[in-house]
């Protein structure tokens, strides 16, 4: 996978960057869990992030918030087999429910879908309602509850693609469904949609942050731009 052997990979999105963490984040870090840990425990779990990395056995990025550069949580990597891999995330307590593990979620299976891994796997106790409709909205799959844990898959579009007609041929459509990340991976599915992207519509900010529409006060909704043939 290309993206792990990057000395230090680096993925944008509109509200976040992931990328490895390192000593900067060292104070974020030693507030990542319910229960503050000291800078020592913090400095060996970069330690450990870092030789995991090194062995190939587990890929840690920080979810780093454009707002203010801040470290906001993690999301992890491993478990990697032939065209699949499992992600896990944690975001730091005060940070919860603001859109960053969801943000952080998108902004890497949508890498990975460029890098040939074809299913990614998370896996949520049964009780996390939170977890399991940030998977859901992100277009993952229950495929097993077993033991008070539940399975999700997010699948790539793997069939024959048609060949995009010329431009003239294709329309647009704007479709607002609410979260329109599983609303995009939906429409990704179609035959004869040549091309999809996230965005919002209809508000009254000039450049409205996912935080902002996320606070519903703005009249911006999540909207999905849909470039299709219509002849299929």
């Amino acid at each position: 996978m290309n993206l792990t052997s990057k000395n230090n990979p680096i993925i944008t999105s509109d509200y976040i960057i992931l990328q490895r963490p390192d000593e900067r984040d060292l104070s974020e870090i030693m507030n990542l869990f319910d229960h503050p840990i000291t800078s020592e425990k913090a400095k060996q779990l970069l330690q450990a992030a870092e030789a995991a990395w090194n062995e190939g056995s587990e890929y840690i990025f920080g979810v780093i918030a454009k707002e203010d550069m801040k470290l906001k949580g993690l999301i992890e990597l491993y478990g990697e087999h032939d065209d699949s891999v499992m992600i896990g995330y944690r975001t730091m307590p005060g940070c919860r429910h603001k859109g960053y593990a969801s943000a952080a979620v998108h902004a890497l299976v949508q890498e990975l879908m460029k890098e040939d891994i074809h299913t990614v796997y998370a896996a949520v106790r049964e009780d996390n309602e939170y977890s399991i409709r940030l998977l859901e909205n992100n277009g993952f799959e229950e495929t097993e509850n077993k033991d008070g844990k539940k399975l999700f898959a997010y699948q790539g579009n793997n069939g024959a693609r048609l060949n995009e007609p010329a431009a003239h041929q294709l329309k647009v459509i704007y479709c607002a469904a609410g979260c329109f990340w599983g609303s995009e991976k939906a429409f990704k599915l179609l035959n004869g949609v040549a091309r999809t992207k996230c965005g919002y519509a209809n508000g009254i900010l000039r450049n409205p942050s996912y935080e902002d529409v996320c606070a519903g006060n703005t009249g911006f909704r999540e909207t999905v731009q849909i470039i299709y043939d219509p002849a299929v």
